[in-house]
């Protein structure tokens, strides 16, 4: 019975739409941040950024703007 709870809950959660935004990284991302409808977007992902080795995300500090836009307007 467990195993077919589980089993329902993954697939709810699976068939969720999922909207994603793809940002280059060499645009000026402090002016564009602004733009962005968050609240629409489920991911956002920043094409060429690179995690170091503390998982901070360093190439581009306008990439800030960004994530944290985005997090604040999460619910």
């Amino acid at each position: 019975m467990i195993i077919l709870m589980l089993s329902a809950f993954n697939l709810a959660i699976a068939q969720q739409k999922k909207v994603i935004a793809y940002i280059p990284n060499w645009i000026d991302l402090n002016a564009f941040s602004s733009t962005i409808q968050y609240s629409k977007l489920t991911h956002i992902n920043i094409a060429f950024e690179n995690p170091d080795a503390n998982g901070y995300l360093t190439f581009n500090s306008g990439s800030n703007a960004i994530i944290n836009a985005s997090t604040c307007t999460k619910h």
